[in-house]
């Protein structure tokens, strides 16, 4: 397991001054780790139990992109100058006065695009790990043209099936669905995480 600085609630880290790449491989490292932890995994088994014998890779990963809808409500980081990542762990950490989750039982947690990204990754190794299947989860950029920041999005790959977008911050998205149609077809205001598409 990798160890990067932390705030005082010894999950959360900050980074202000490193490059878009840097941060990627930072969020990355997470997802791995987070693929690793009881909590997460203990989470896709259970999303994975309610899908049918033999499910095909798209069944699986649009299982696990809803999970993530079932347990986290998003929330972006507060104003600043600087980001906060979050592990799995608290990201699924139970926050009072949020909506129980059907799969813990438990009051959802809370994360930003990064955080529910990175969650999504973990998902998806620790689901190919217990169905012994050659699934990664990565966590990549979608640049803004024009625009000073980024917005954070997952994709779930096959090394047989190719890869897939998954957003994880507007439910209702589907598998495959690349964010930005994700947000039209639902009929969001034009924005993602605070930051207007390009026209």
């Amino acid at each position: 397991m990798a160890t990067w600085p932390q705030t005082a609630d010894g999950q959360t880290l900050i980074y202000p001054h490193i490059t878009p790449d840097e941060r990627l491989k930072v969020l990355n490292e997470m997802a791995w780790d987070g693929a690793h932890s009881p909590v997460v995994r203990a989470v896709v088994a259970k999303a994975l139990s309610t899908l049918p014998a033999s499910p095909s890779t798209r069944a699986v990963f649009q299982r696990l992109l809803d999970a993530v809808f079932e347990t986290v409500v998003y929330r972006p980081d507060p104003a600043s100058d600087q980001d906060f990542y979050q592990s799995t762990t608290l990201t699924l950490r139970p926050v009072r006065g949020n909506p129980v989750s059907p799969l813990t039982g438990q009051p959802k947690g809370t994360g930003d695009c990064e955080d529910s990204s990175v969650l999504f990754a973990a998902f998806v190794w620790a689901a190919g790990a217990m169905l012994n299947r050659p699934y990664r989860g990565d966590v990549r950029w979608l640049s803004q043209p024009g625009k000073p920041q980024n917005h954070v999005a997952a994709v779930a790959c096959d090394t047989a099936d190719g890869c897939l977008w998954a957003e994880t911050t507007l439910p209702g998205s589907r598998i495959g669905e690349h964010p930005y149609d994700a947000l039209a077809r639902l009929g969001m205001s034009e924005r993602i995480e605070g930051q207007y598409l390009p026209t």
